[in-house]
């Protein structure tokens, strides 16, 4: 197919604008993506304290227990804790009021250690360039354009496709020996590239998408249902109660799943009320997303909110975008 030099010309100069704009946040989003990728085994190598393998799996509530005991938890706070296979040490976030608190719980020695390093942490974040304001979501209008000049890239040299993938002329001068090398890198990565971009927009953009245009069109509550993640909206009610210790509620939700595995993330929230509740989230199988369980803390019964299909399309996403269906070879690959 051969375009016209008017359609030629605004492909060219729009594929080159495109990728000018986006260069530099798209250097640190994929040089940082590698590294989120390999985050919790990150988490572990900076701080070697943390090397000490679990025979079992972790129990919730002591932990918890060695948060209070070290005067890390308040009655009321809202707490996370997140396992990590590779270390019996369990991550804890805490957050009363002020700036949310984190330490690794050792539920077996019953013992806090302060976090040391944030190298992990930044590196992942710095995928979203979530330090910057705006930054996640500037990210996926950023992948927006890497799709476009990925299209019009294709459709400026669509004719020449067959002889650039294989087309290496190193000995020339060093301008066109790069550009054969950049043609031929940018075929062989151009799904990879495609793909990534596609998922980390949809990924980003989906519940800005909705609320955006829930409001030019008034109808945000249904959008914000379609649109959503998994959440359960619960405020205190102000009266005391006696919560089920954490293990206890876990067995409800793995009962309900009528499966054994460990939550990989919980969070408990509304602590000491009688509207305290807690969020387990369960690895699902690969491309389905996680699963996610909701168990009343106080009376123990399981409680089924329905999930958004724009959720259950992220969750799928995410487990692609972050090469978790194939284990450490496709996270190396």
């Amino acid at each position: 197919m051969k375009l016209s030099a008017h359609t030629f010309r605004v492909e060219w100069e729009l594929h080159a604008w495109a990728g000018v704009v986006i260069s530099l946040w798209i250097f640190v989003v994929f040089y940082c993506g590698i590294f989120s990728l390999f985050r919790r085994e990150l988490a572990i190598w900076q701080q070697p304290e943390l090397y000490a393998e679990a025979d079992t799996p972790p129990s919730w509530e002591r932990t918890r227990q060695v948060l209070r005991e070290a005067g890390q938890l308040r009655g009321d706070a809202y707490v996370s804790m997140v396992p990590y296979a590779a270390s019996r040490f369990v991550a804890t976030y805490v957050r009363d009021g002020g700036p949310t608190r984190m330490a690794w719980v050792d539920p077996v020695a019953g013992t806090v250690v302060p976090e040391r390093s944030r190298l992990a942490h930044e590196l992942y974040h710095l995928h979203h360039v979530q330090q910057l304001p705006g930054g996640e979501t500037t990210t996926g209008i950023v992948a927006v354009f890497l799709l476009v000049t990925l299209l019009t890239g294709v459709v400026i040299h669509l004719k020449d496709l067959p002889a650039q993938l294989v087309r290496m002329r190193l000995t020339l001068k060093p301008r066109f020996a790069m550009s054969d090398v950049h043609k031929v890198l940018g075929l062989f990565g151009l799904p990879f590239t495609t793909l990534m971009a596609w998922s980390g927009a949809v990924l980003v953009l989906g519940g800005t998408y909705g609320k955006v245009l829930g409001t030019v069109l008034g109808d945000a509550p249904k959008l914000e249902q379609l649109m959503g993640d998994t959440t359960l909206k619960r405020p205190r009610t102000g009266e005391a109660a006696a919560a089920l210790d954490l293990d206890t509620l876990v067995a409800r939700a793995q009962a309900t799943l009528e499966s054994t595995a460990a939550p990989t993330y919980l969070q408990y929230y509304n602590a000491g009320d009688s509207s305290a509740f807690v969020r387990l989230t369960f690895a699902g199988a690969p491309f389905t997303g996680d699963r996610v369980v909701f168990v009343d803390a106080v009376s123990g019964e399981v409680m089924r909110p329905v999930t958004p299909p724009y959720a259950q399309v992220a969750n799928g996403l995410h487990d692609f975008h972050y090469a978790r269906y194939g284990g450490l070879t496709a996270r190396l690959a």
